[in-house]
């Protein structure tokens, strides 16, 4: 994040004392080649950019807003609006002739796009054509419209528009007191921060993180900053909604086809590797985790640094990006060497608050995890820190573990007995498979409170009868009966791989894209069909999430 700026005031900036706007972000900067998508059944013409995703895609259209009134010599004011995929930017209503006067030019000769904004839009919604007499009818009666570009990848599979649009607002102005004249403009919507603004206040120039809970203003995250901008003094609040601090990100991941992997496990077993058996084998590596990094980059910006938690593997494809992911071995992280090689995804979990460097709050990811659209923060927390975690209507079976019992449903019903001990509750209910929100604190705390069987979970190189779930159910009901957690909600999908209708619903989630988050699980796949079922997943992939992240190697 950039060095905060002090809080000029805009005649300061105006005159070069103070932040100057910046170009566009390098990652975006081509753009002027045009290729025409198929939005809602529509066919538009798009912005081609080899970087696209939705937090870049809003800074350029605030950026095309603002320099089209600059240009007019049109007072502006950033706000802090309740969409933050968009931006919002305010002016006094009676300059609403010359205002969209502005805006039309600028939209009629680079092929922009207005709509009356509303929730949650998609990005073709409402699209009126900038160079449309019609449009500008419908426009002059608006209180808030929305100014936006079409933009989209070589391919043509990611498309944003009206969903990271900038909306003008027109304030109108007000007598605060009767007889006083005007001497304040007044909000056509709701905000975040005020209702008003006075005219007799100077405006000042703050961090363009604060315009959006996409990205937060007290801690450094994935992306670049975003350009200062000015506002208001009555919208220069730290917000109820934003959150304080740090949130990371943390996988676990395997190369289930690394012959020295493979060797590891054999001897742990006490069987003997045999390499060419293990060539032959019909494991096709799908690179889930380098899709799921793409997902988290593109659709949750707001996280501080990434840690791959692995046994001694690099991915083929890993490069070192920006430092902000790290791949972390799991030698770093066992304090008791006896415990290593582990092969036990409970094992590895219990130990994943011992990374170095982790934030308190962070969000864990199996590789098979991807996030669907954008999220801020409050999908997983509260901004008071308290996290989310996600019931699933599946039930733990009654009664006491059985050896031929699934060892999800094994480690259940052992949590569900120390949640009893403890608390004198009774666990019910499983966990959806999705990113689950944990609290490095409360993980530290299970370790205490429950030594054995947390040191007998560790120290199980493949999974056992006495195994805990701890990061994916028993962290959870712990930290919601110690008031630290409350269920949430997600929009989810779980997609097998051995569904015979797998094609034909992805198809349909990459023309919707209307998942928070889901899972591509192989638990039961047919040796026979994986490598078909690769190449579908593989062509998925590659539509739904275009932009390579920085921490791949480029093309050859």
């Amino acid at each position: 994040m950039f060095d905060t700026p002090s809080r000029e005031t805009a005649g300061e900036a105006a005159m070069g004392t103070g932040p100057r706007p910046e170009p566009a972000p390098a990652q975006l900067r081509r753009g002027r080649t045009e290729r025409q998508v198929v939005v809602d059944m529509h066919k538009r013409v798009a912005l081609v950019h080899d970087r696209l995703t939705p937090l870049a895609a809003r800074e350029l259209n605030n950026l095309e807003v603002r320099r089209a009134l600059e240009a007019e010599q049109i007072d502006w004011f950033s706000v802090p609006g309740l969409d933050d995929t968009a931006s919002a930017v305010g002016v006094d209503a009676r300059r609403r002739p010359q205002v969209l006067a502005a805006l039309r030019a600028r939209l009629s000769n680079s092929r922009g796009y207005i709509a009356r904004p509303k929730a949650g839009m998609a990005p073709g919604d409402g699209a009126w054509d900038g160079s449309s007499n019609k449009t500008w009818e419908r426009a002059s009666g608006l209180s808030v419209v929305r100014a936006f570009w079409f933009r989209t990848t070589e391919d043509g599979h990611l498309t944003h528009g009206a969903d990271t649009g900038c909306d003008i607002e027109f304030w109108e102005p007000e007598e605060s007191l009767p007889g006083q004249g005007v001497d304040r403009l007044v909000a056509p919507r709701r905000n975040r921060a005020s209702e008003h603004v006075f005219l007799g206040h100077e405006q000042i120039v703050v961090p363009g993180e604060q315009m959006t809970r996409l990205v937060g203003r007290a801690h450094e995250s994935e992306v670049p900053p975003l350009r200062p901008t000015r506002t208001r003094p009555e919208l220069d609040i730290p917000f109820p909604d934003e959150h304080p601090f740090p949130i990371d990100v943390v996988y676990t991941w395997v190369d289930g086809d690394d012959p020295a992997w493979q060797r590891r496990r054999a001897e742990s077993r006490g069987e003997v590797f045999h390499a060419e058996a293990a060539s032959l084998a019909r494991y096709v590596s799908r690179d889930e985790l380098k899709y799921s990094l793409r997902s988290v980059r593109m659709f949750m910006p707001w996280v501080r640094n990434i840690y791959i938690v692995t046994d001694q593997q690099i991915p083929h494809w890993w490069a070192a990006g920006d430092g902000r992911a790290r791949v972390v071995d799991h030698r770093e992280i066992f304090d008791d060497p006896s415990h290593l090689p582990t092969f036990n995804s409970h094992a590895i979990e219990s130990r994943l608050h011992h990374i170095p460097g982790l934030s308190r709050h962070f969000v864990y990811f199996n590789d098979d995890m991807f996030i669907g659209r954008t999220l801020t923060p409050s999908a997983f927390f509260h901004p008071n820190g308290i996290a989310k975690f996600f019931p699933s209507p599946a039930q733990v079976p009654y009664g006491p573990p059985e050896p031929d019992e699934v060892p999800t449903s094994v480690a259940a019903k052992n949590n569900r007995r120390l949640i009893q001990e403890r608390f004198g509750r009774t666990l019910v209910q499983k966990m959806k498979h999705v990113p689950y929100a944990l609290n490095r604190d409360i993980l530290a705390a299970i370790e205490r409170d429950f030594p054995e069987e947390h040191r007998r979970t560790s120290a199980s190189p493949v999974r056992s009868v006495s195994d805990l779930s701890i990061a994916s159910s028993l962290h959870h009901y712990y930290s919601y009966y110690s008031g630290c957690s409350l269920p949430g909600d997600l929009r989810y999908g779980y997609f097998a791989l051995d569904d015979p209708e797998l094609e034909h619903k992805l198809e349909l989630l990459l023309l919707r894209r209307d998942r928070d988050t889901f899972c591509l699980n192989d638990s039961a796949s047919d040796p026979a069909e994986i490598e078909h079922q690769s190449q579908v997943l593989h062509r998925f992939l590659e539509a739904f999430y275009p932009v390579p992240s920085p921490y791949e190697k480029a093309a050859a």
